[in-house]
């Protein structure tokens, strides 16, 4: 700038660029924690931004947003406690600062009754037999009697492992015919072990799939 007399004078100036997202540290419940039915679940969180600060905070419980008359809401915290049906339960926590920087964090739980046995009602499989060279997905769909942990593994007709999958038994476990390692499974039988566990009890099942 040049002021009356003609002389010339320079201000530094240094500005500070926030890149950070906000910091989101998850107190309860633990990533895939297990309550009994008709247990009260804490969703408990707590988070902060040193730079420019948290502008906007959404919690989702099941895709549902959950509105802030419902929560005790902090700039620094949020607690939000409900009684939840049984089965499997996602939470996602987003977290926003005034220069839109984001933090997104996901984790689950599951409501059980400890009463109610384990059973597997029922394992039906899409497209069996299947041609994965039309495109076709093999499809593993449960019947059980409550929410449990799944985990199959495919052994071709030889005995031999080829490919392992996991999932819950409130969801659908998917197969594109393809191992871990991208190798296409070749035409033949396998054979599926299902194990299925709820962290108390242990089933299996095993099923003939036939690949064209």
């Amino acid at each position: 700038a040049t002021n009356v007399s003609g002389q010339q004078t320079m201000a530094n100036q240094t500005y500070s660029i926030d890149l950070d997202a906000p910091i989101v540290n998850i107190e309860s419940p633990v990533d895939g924690a297990e309550f009994d039915i008709g247990s009260l679940v804490d969703i408990r969180a707590y988070y902060s931004d040193a730079k420019s600060g948290i502008s906007n905070i959404v919690l989702k419980v099941d895709g549902s947003v959950i509105s802030d008359s419902m929560m005790t809401m902090t700039m620094s915290s949020l607690w939000y406690t409900k009684e939840f049906e049984m089965g499997h339960h996602n939470i996602e926590l987003v977290v926003t600062d005034h220069v839109m920087n984001t933090t997104t964090v996901t984790w689950s739980f599951v409501v059980t009754d400890a009463n109610v046995d384990l059973v597997i009602n029922d394992i039906s499989l899409a497209n069996n037999p299947i041609d994965f060279d039309a495109g076709e997905m093999l499809e593993f769909k449960f019947d059980i009697s409550k929410t449990a942990d799944i985990n199959i593994t495919l052994y071709d007709f030889a005995g031999k492992e080829v490919m392992k999958m996991s999932g819950s038994s409130r969801g659908v476990i998917t197969c594109d015919g393809r191992t871990g390692k991208g190798i296409k499974l070749a035409r033949g039988v396998y054979f599926a072990r299902v194990a299925v566990s709820d962290g108390r009890s242990y089933l299996e099942r095993i099923i003939k799939i036939a690949v064209k």
